[in-house]
């Protein structure tokens, strides 16, 4: 029935306002009832209302929360799919590897450049301690604070700036 008023909660309006403007909006219902029932006790329209918003916010919470649900799901498997293409390209550049090896001649230059960038991740895929090493570096920088995130984000920008 609420989701049929019309009735749109603006996050700037306070919950007396709300239940203000749904009780006008209820009111006709609401006095058909009374004549119906040929009274309304005192203080129901308020109870009436109330259980109408908050019907209503329940249900607003519950789109969103799915709405949220599926984001999230949607985002996972795209991290899923960006982390297959990555191996898959690692593999690849293992067989360009393993080929090259037989090969006498050496690569052409237009592909070096993406053949270099798959390279160095390629490397370090092999090296156990370039991972431990960023796994570690990774659990220490989720332990900071956030002014100290914001302090290390600013002192290597500054480094970087003054070492380019």
């Amino acid at each position: 029935m609420v989701g049929n008023l019309g009735v749109v909660f603006d996050g700037a309006l306070t919950w007396e306002a709300h239940v203000a403007e749904l009780s006008r909006r209820c009111m006709g219902v609401l006095i058909g009832l009374s004549h119906a029932r040929h009274c309304l006790p005192d203080g129901i329209l308020k109870t009436i209302v109330t259980a109408l918003v908050i019907s209503r916010v329940q249900l607003r919470i519950q789109e969103l929360e799915q709405e949220r649900n599926m984001a999230q799901h949607e985002m996972s498997l795209k991290d899923t799919e960006i982390d297959d293409l990555r191996r898959d390209n690692l593999k690849l550049f293992e067989k360009i590897r393993f080929l090259q090896s037989y090969s006498s001649q050496k690569p052409k230059k237009p592909g070096q450049d993406v053949e270099s960038r798959y390279s160095s991740q390629y490397e370090q895929s092999l090296d156990p301690f370039s991972s431990f090493s960023r796994q570690e570096r990774a659990r220490k920088y989720s332990q900071l604070s956030p002014f100290e995130k914001v302090t290390l984000s600013m002192g290597q920008c500054s480094l970087c700036r003054a070492h380019p």
